[in-house]
């Protein structure tokens, strides 16, 4: 038999589950945000410099 106070908790649970979740989705997004936008700027800063003196590597 379900009460309307466990229902009540049991949604609650529910709410604060999920308010988790998202919470943790969105500082995922946000590091992968990040890590494009060093990468861009690692990459940008390849672009600007001459690298010919650096002999390749070996396959």
């Amino acid at each position: 038999m379900c009460t309307q106070g466990t229902e009540f908790l049991a949604n609650l649970k529910a709410i604060e589950l999920e308010a988790l979740q998202e919470k943790y989705y969105l500082n995922k997004r946000k590091q992968i945000e990040l890590f494009v936008e060093k990468l861009q700027a690692i990459k940008d800063e390849f672009e600007k410099r001459d690298l010919s003196d650096i002999p390749d590597i070996p396959t």
